[in-house]
């Protein structure tokens, strides 16, 4: 199957968003699916066919303090490799949606206890894409769970 048959058949199931290159110079077709009028997901999709996980699971709701504005929550992110630039690509295209959107006003996520092992790496990662990040500690002074949230 060539490159066009490829890209054409992801058309199929996909909204195309875009073409990136991560830091080991893999390169990814970037697809989003869509519900309704809102984004629901952001893949990866390996131009290689190589079978890659890298996505973000989103949803988009509204403000319950205006129902004029819309939140985008994170709900996930999943890279199948750390520290290549995979993240940060999705985080790209999140914004450029959420941007696009005048009516999102502001992104937010949490980090669960199944994070716990990697926190670090997780605030780095969504400080550097400009989140403020907050902990939250037990009584034996021990980062639990967390939350993040960026306005626009």
């Amino acid at each position: 199957m060539s490159h066009l048959d490829y890209l054409n058949e992801l058309k199929r199931y996909y909204t195309i968003l875009g073409k990136e290159k991560n830091k080991k110079g893999e390169e990814f077709y970037v697809c989003a699916i869509k519900e309704k009028d809102y984004y629901k997901m952001i893949i990866l999709k390996s131009i290689d066919r190589i079978q890659h996980k890298s996505y973000l699971n989103i949803s988009t709701e509204y403000d319950s303090n205006d129902k004029n504005k819309m939140i985008l929550k994170i709900a996930d992110i999943i890279v199948a490799e750390k520290n290549i630039g995979n993240g940060s690509i999705l985080m790209k295209y999140l914004f450029q949606y959420a941007n696009k959107n005048e009516n999102i006003k502001k992104v937010i996520g949490t980090m669960s206890e199944i994070d716990k092992d990697h926190f670090d790496r997780l605030e780095h990662f969504y400080k550097k894409h400009g989140f403020k990040v907050v902990f939250y500690i037990d009584d034996k002074g021990e980062r639990i769970a967390g939350d993040i949230e960026k306005d626009l």
